[in-house]
This record gives structure tokens, C-alpha cells and sequence, in this order.
């Protein structure tokens, strides 16, 4: 079920819309909460059940306090459709909030910085560049299969994460997986898991404040700070790669010829790096979950891929050849979206 956060903030015009103040008459149904809190609590527990129940009792827009803000949950198609197509929402302020982390990178920036950033970086996502790193995609697979035994229990989910680790720092960064690539994963999920603690107070504090969470922020972020930073100088030094960071690198904006400084190159390697990494080790995650409660569907899968590849390592070239590989991701991507929710 598709669900879009939309804040509108009580005395805050920065994360509200860009609209007059609506009167109660306006504000769409909710479950009453709690006049500090809100539904922080009910959230803390389960946020998914709670989107759910808000969903099922009471319809497609439910307005909820975020402790001290008001939200709306909206889970209509159409009524996505025009909050995403329209210019009169900001991003969230949970995004903005990972500012301090992803700096202005493309999923925290807005307006012609925003559109500026994407003109740029729209090489990274052609088809042709991605399919190109799928012999680093399965040799990277290849390499974390060889470390599983029969008769081992293995954590999927602590697997999956190391796989997409060493597959996005060999993507992104040229860099094997090793000691510099487990540094970047650990300093990034230790920013990650402060930063989603500060979502959930009543009175998120400023990031100035000299909190233990802010600390311990601020030196995860200086120990990628100083990987990243070192990975660009190199990149600069050695010319041009096949890494996403290279491509980034020499990026030129089509009117000026001008590129990206370090410090945009740092943001937009930081949010690719984000964006790449735990989403995808969460859909691997429930596709082995969701196949391990459907036999019938691994006997089929195992057909469909035992005829066309026989035994050999896959390629890009593989994909339209395996039709039913592709339904059984899209099943589990449709049943367990890793980003379920968006914030405006």
C-alpha cells in the first residue's frame, strides 16, 4: 500500500505547505494522541502497523501528530499523484534533517540547485553504464556465496548488507571490499541509526547542541569525510575510471561546461551511496524471506534459471531471458518495498 508523509507543521513554515493555515474543518480524520507527544509512541512500536491502521480506519488521508507537528497520511493513488506533481510541498523535514550526513546532495537539495545537480548526474543513471557493472554485481555474489557452508545459520539480512556493501563501494568507489569498505559501512549505519533517534523526539534538537547523538554523529561523519575526500583527490589524480565516482568527477553542465566541487561530489557520492546500499540489502532480505515460505516458487525459479544459464555465471545480456526471475522481484518489491513511505 503506496503511503506519502506530508507534514504540516504547527507554527513552522518551513516543512508545512506553502498554503494558508487550514482550519480544523479541513484537517482530515485521525486517532486522538497524545497533546506533547502525538502518536511518537505508537510509531516507536510499529510504524508500518501503525501506517496500516491509520490507513484501514480511516481512509485514504489521515492526519496524525509527529510530536509536535501535524502529518497527514495520504495512500491514494490519485491524491499521490498530485501532492508528488505539485509544486506547493517541500521536501521533508526528516530529509532535511540527513543534511548534516548527505550534505546538498540530490535527495536533500530542491529548486534549480536541485534540477542543476540532476542534469549532471543523469549519466550515472543510464541504462547502458549500469548494465556495465554487472560483472563487479556477480563477482561480488560470487565472492560472498564462497564464505557459506552447509549446515551454517547465517543472519540474511547481516549477508545481504555485506554484499551490497562491497558492491556499491566497488560501483561507486572502485574499492574492493576490505577494511576501507567495511570502515564506510560502519560509519555510515552508525550515523544512520542517530539519525533515525532524532526523528522520533518530541523537540528534535539542533544539530549544534552538544548532545551524545550529535557527537556521535559528527564523528561518523568525519571518519567517511576523510575516506570520501581521499577517494576524490585520488580519482582527480589517476583521470578516468569506470567507477560512478569518476563519472561524476568529469560531469560537465551542458550550458557552462562548469562541474562539481568536492564538496558536491562528497554529497552526491554520499546519497548514491546511501540510497544503493541498505534499500537494496532489505529487498534481498524479504525476497529470501518471501521464498522461503513458497517452495513451489524456488522449484520454478531454479528451472527457469538451471535452462538458461546452465550452470554459468549470469550476465546483463541474460536478463530479457528470464522472465519469470524478473516477476518473482517485482512480487517481492510489490509485498516488502524497502522506502515505503515519502515525505512532503
Amino acid at each position: 500500500m503506496p503511503i506519502i508523509r506530508i507534514c504540516y507543521g504547527i507554527g513552522n513554515t518551513d516543512c508545512s505547505p506553502r498554503t494558508p493555515m487550514l482550519g480544523k474543518s479541513l484537517i482530515p480524520p485521525g486517532p486522538e494522541g497524545h497533546f506533547l507527544s502525538g502518536h511518537l509512541p505508537e510509531m516507536r512500536r510499529d510504524l508500518l502497523g501503525f501506517y496500516l491502521h491509520c490507513a484501514r480506519q480511516y481512509g485514504d488521508c489521515t492526519s496524525v501528530r509527529f510530536g509536535l507537528k501535524r502529518v497527514w497520511f495520504v495512500n491514494h493513488p490519485t491524491l499521490i499523484e498530485q501532492v508528488l506533481h505539485s509544486r506547493n510541498f517541500t521536501k521533508h523535514y526528516a530529509l532535511r534533517m540527513n543534511r548534516l550526513l548527505l550534505g546538498n546532495g540530490l535527495l536533500t537539495s530542491e529548486g534549480a540547485f536541485w534540477l542543476r545537480q540532476r542534469r549532471l548526474i543523469q549519466p550515472v543513471f543510464q541504462r547502458e553504464r549500469i548494465l556495465s557493472y554487472a560483472p563487479d554485481m556477480t563477482a561480488c555474489a560470487e565472492r560472498q556465496i564462497d564464505t557459506w557452508h552447509d549446515g551454517e545459520v547465517r543472519d540474511l539480512h547481516m549477508e545481504m548488507r555485506k554484499l551490497t556493501l562491497a558492491v556499491a563501494t566497488k560501483t561507486l568507489f572502485g574499492v574492493d571490499a576490505g577494511d576501507q569498505a567495511a570502515a564506510v559501512g560502519c560509519a555510515l549505519r552508525e550515523a544512520m541509526g542517530t539519525f533515525d533517534q532524532r526523528l522520533f523526539r518530541i523537540i528534535p534538537l539542533p544539530d549544534n547542541v552538544p548532545t551524545l547523538g550529535n557527537w556521535r554523529i559528527r564523528k561518523a561523519i568525519r571518519r567517511l569525510d576523510r575516506i570520501l575526500y581521499g577517494l576524490i583527490n585520488q580519482r582527480r589524480a589517476e583521470g578516468q575510471r569506470k567507477d560512478l565516482l569518476s563519472v561524476l568527477l568529469h560531469a560537465r553542465h551542458e550550458s557552462d561546461g562548469s562541474g562539481m566541487t568536492d564538496q558536491q561530489l562528497r554529497d552526491e557520492a554520499m546519497t548514491l551511496f546511501l540510497a544503493g546500499h541498505e534499500t537494496t540489502a532489505l529487498a534481498l532480505a524479504w525476497g529470501g524471506y518471501l521464498l522461503a515460505q513458497h517452495p513451489h516458487v524456488v522449484e520454478k525459479l531454479h528451472a527457469e534459471l538451471h535452462q538458461v544459464l546452465g550452470g554459468r555465471t549470469p550476465t546483463a545480456a541474460d536478463l530479457p531471458n528470464l522472465p519469470y526471475t524478473e516477476m518473482v522481484i517485482q512480487e517481492v518489491m510489490r509485498l516488502y518495498p524497502p522506502a515505503y513511505a515519502i515525505g512532503r
